[in-house]
């Protein structure tokens, strides 16, 4: 019946025989036969968009008569393994981990790989929505996925032959090792001799035969190369030029290359401010020349040069980088990325078709602005975004990083005068009215929006989160009029440095009257702190 394909014959005579004469010689085969059958029918259903709860419901009722009647048995434990697969297809990932406990412990690798590589990919969407109230929940996720891959790998190591979804689940062991900051431990599962999805890719192992899993080993062994430490360039060289020739040529495989480097390049940058933040420079500023390699590779590429899209991601990558960065090693950074926004603007300029849009090239003047300030290059920087605000004199965001410019242009070079300009504005216009707020102009009008707001949440739920985030941004701005005070008060002598201090002392005590929280807990301890230090100079 199996041979001749009557499905339905020979699951049922097979499970006849398996419930009725147990201790035939056959009844195991006879069993596996029924297995099989109702499998098979199983899929077809599920094809055809049919309902499946008859065959799912014998596929479970088989699995159970193996496990009890011959526990331990290589068809046992397919019945099981087949049952986890049908729990993960169905995304029933605790069915599936109630499932994996029946599997003896030297017969669970290939599952635990399969269900952690499930739990995996759940983790990552998780992650892109994360919020407060699920970051517990996702990142147990995480630790699941990551115990079931390492044990998975631990045990799969004495095999001779892995499978297609097995390899899958040993790279997905090295993405975890990654996102755990393990680097070398990544490098080491990568190039295992045995099981290793770059060592299979080298051999050309059946279960690498996917283009997709070839291209994959290669992204997560680029990733992994460069943030080794130091970063073994060589290797991440050799990464590239075989990702590059496993995606071909052609427009849509260079595009494809180079949206890979783009998303590869995010997650190494929000690997270098993290190395930065924990005060590891000299291992930041490694990954760092590892990336330019990855930054000059997608440059080179065909079409790169002609991509707004591309381009804006080259110098925005940079500038960050930079931002990253101290002293020498950032400027060059810098200087790259004030080039390319520079360039991007020429050829706007020149060809009105080429910027996606007129936003798009008001943010390419404000990042300029930004390259300029980040190099200390402040007159340039200010004019920049009074360049912009004459166009869009009510933009509030660059009304903000206006007045923050003033006010680090002021500190830096000892200047009162943009100091004072930071809190009341500058360029006065024919309406006798400051092109550039200022911090105290910023404060009045983001306080009267978000008076404005908060009448409105009562009819209107969305209004409340912008009378917060106002909320927010006025205690910011009047933080900022006290700091900019006191820093002009640092810079005078004798009584009049006393008296400039009281005074913006005083000002941060009115503060503290009018609103007791000042602001909820972020903006109290800033007003605190910056209370303290006045009170010791004093």
């Amino acid at each position: 019946y199996w041979e001749e394909g009557k499905l339905d014959e020979a699951a049922v005579l097979g499970e006849f025989m398996a419930r009725r004469y147990p201790e035939h010689s056959q009844a195991q085969v006879a069993a596996k036969i029924a297995l099989a059958a109702y499998e098979r029918m199983y899929n077809a259903a599920r094809k055809a968009g049919e309902a499946t709860d008859f065959e799912a419901r014998h596929l479970s009722e088989i699995a159970e008569l193996l496990v009890l009647r011959w526990p331990g048995s290589p068809e046992a434990e397919a019945g099981l393994n087949l049952l986890i697969n049908l729990a993960l297809r169905d995304n029933r990932l605790a069915d599936a981990e109630r499932i994996l406990d029946q599997l003896p412990p030297a017969s669970r690798a290939g599952a635990e790989l399969r269900l952690g590589g499930a739990l995996w990919t759940r983790y990552l969407r998780a992650k892109g929505q994360e919020t407060a109230s699920s970051d517990a929940s996702t990142s147990q996720l995480k630790q699941r996925a990551g115990k079931l891959l390492a044990s998975g790998f631990e045990t799969l190591q004495s095999r001779p032959q892995i499978s297609a979804s097995e390899a899958s689940g040993v790279l997905y062991y090295a993405q975890a090792l990654l996102a755990d900051g393990e680097a070398e431990e990544a490098v080491a599962v990568l190039e295992n001799d045995s099981i290793g999805p770059l060592s299979l890719v080298e051999r050309k192992s059946p279960a690498t035969s996917s283009p997709q899993f070839i291209q994959e080993a290669f992204k997560v062994g680029l990733r992994a190369y460069v943030s080794t430490e130091p970063p073994q360039r060589e290797q991440a060289q050799a990464m590239m030029a075989a990702l590059e020739a496993a995606i071909g040529t052609g427009t849509d495989a260079q595009q494809k290359l180079i949206n890979i480097y783009v998303s590869l390049g995010l997650q190494l940058q929000q690997q270098i401010s993290g190395l930065t933040a924990d005060g590891k420079a000299d291992k930041a500023r490694a990954v760092a020349e590892s990336f330019a390699d990855l930054l000059a590779r997608v440059t080179q590429r065909a079409g790169a040069a002609d991509s707004w899209k591309i381009q804006s991601w080259i110098a925005q990558t940079n500038l960050q980088l930079g931002q990253g960065l101290t002293g020498d090693d950032a400027e060059k950074y810098f200087q790259q990325a004030e080039t390319t926004y520079k360039a991007l603007l020429d050829k706007a300029e020149q060809d009105p078709q080429f910027a996606p849009s007129k936003l798009s090239v008001l943010a390419t003047k404000k990042k300029l602005a930004d390259c300029y300030l980040a190099q200390g290059n402040f007159s340039d920087a200010f004019q920049q975004y009074a360049l912009i605000l004459k166009g869009k004199p009510n933009m509030l965001e660059l009304q903000v990083v206006a007045a923050s410019a003033l006010q680090k242009w002021g500190a830096e070079r000892g200047e009162a005068k943009r100091l004072e300009e930071a809190i009341r504005g500058a360029m006065p216009q024919s309406n006798r009215r400051n092109l550039v707020w200022g911090w105290l102009r910023i404060a009045e009008i983001v306080d009267r929006s978000r008076r404005s707001a908060a009448k409105k949440a009562a009819s209107d739920p969305s209004q409340a989160a912008r009378a917060a985030k106002y909320k927010d941004l006025f205690f910011e701005a009047r933080y900022h009029v006290a700091e900019t005070r006191f820093l002009a008060a640092k810079l005078a002598t004798g009584a009049e440095r006393k008296q400039q201090i009281g005074k913006a002392l005083q000002s941060l005590k009115s503060m503290q009257k009018l609103y007791p929280d000042l602001g909820g807990p972020k903006w109290q301890a800033e007003y605190l702190k910056l209370m303290q230090q006045m009170e010791q100079e004093q």
